[in-house]
């Protein structure tokens, strides 16, 4: 157990008003499916509206107007499977940095989840990925990301909680979320892990209609502490994947001849014997470039 432990939240849940709309959540509402999933659209004018990135919206619009309109897909998605897996959708490019760490942290915090049970996925085009809001410059990860990612962690959590009390036929109120499981306040002993009450849900996962209590610092688990980083083990084993290490049928690879030293420029080029060569699909050679495109990097 944490040395903090979420007490029930009788008096604090409120009539909900909050930086995230509800027409902003996104609930997963397979019917049977073993997993609830949740995700928020937490774009632009969100950000905008929190403070959190006017340097970031001044680079996109070119004169710091907010943008048009916000993104229509998730850019935080979180799920929860029956095998008790904490599965986090994360729009942001992990570079070496820490961020996916970090914002793993975030999130587990507010969803009580256990470490070991989160794995962090790179948002793609489906989950949570929006070309807009990618950057990773002066902190902006977390800036932007913080508030949104509490929010939608802690509503993922009161609907555990909620479906928790409706499994064991008690009030909300009673129950506890801690470390990947809900437990009866009154009896430890009654409890379920996260992935046994997604496995037992039948039904549709609705939205709780309450602004749901966000941890205070006092009751943070990771965040600020040091906590064994989610994409290490990938990397030094050779098993992370790269925007380099991507494959599309028929693709091609190009190469373009650099300069030996700045501000040097191409002063002529020939293809000679190189379109000959096996693998060589083209060779290119343009005023003031010269590239080859083959079928394989080593060609």
């Amino acid at each position: 157990m944490s040395e903090n432990p979420q007490q029930p939240t009788t008096n604090t849940e409120q009539p909900r008003r909050r930086g995230i709309s509800r027409r902003q959540f996104l609930v997963g509402l397979g019917v049977g499916t073993g997993v609830l999933a949740v995700g928020a659209v937490v774009g632009g004018p969100i950000i905008v509206r929190e403070g959190r990135l006017a340097v970031q919206q001044a680079v996109l619009n070119g004169d710091g107007a907010p943008s048009a309109a916000p993104p229509t897909n998730p850019l935080t998605w979180f799920e929860i499977d029956a095998e008790n897996k904490a599965h986090l959708y994360i729009p942001k490019i992990e570079m070496g940095q820490g961020i996916h760490t970090s914002l793993a942290q975030i999130a587990a915090d507010e969803l009580e989840a256990d470490w070991d049970t989160v794995i962090v996925h790179q948002g793609d085009v489906d989950r949570g990925f929006d070309p807009e809001l990618i950057f990773t410059f002066g902190s902006t990860s977390i800036t932007s990301l913080y508030a949104p990612m509490r929010e939608v962690a802690a509503t993922m959590r009161y609907m555990l909680r909620e479906e928790a009390a409706a499994q064991f036929g008690v009030n909300v109120e009673d129950v506890v979320a801690e470390n990947s499981e809900c437990y009866l306040a009154s009896d430890p002993e009654t409890r379920k892990t996260y992935g046994e009450i997604v496995a037992a849900k039948s039904g549709e996962w609705a939205l709780p209609e309450v602004e749901v209590a966000l941890k205070t610092p006092e009751q943070f688990r990771y965040i600020g502490q040091p906590v064994k980083r989610v994409d290490l083990y990938a990397k030094i084993t050779g098993r992370a994947v790269y925007g380099y290490d991507a494959r599309l049928p028929g693709m091609a690879y190009g190469a373009v001849a650099r300069p030996p030293r700045f501000g040097a420029t191409l002063a002529n080029a020939a293809a000679g014997d190189a379109e000959s060569q096996p693998g060589v699909v083209a060779v290119v050679i343009e005023d003031g470039f010269a590239g080859i495109v083959a079928e394989s990097r080593t060609q």
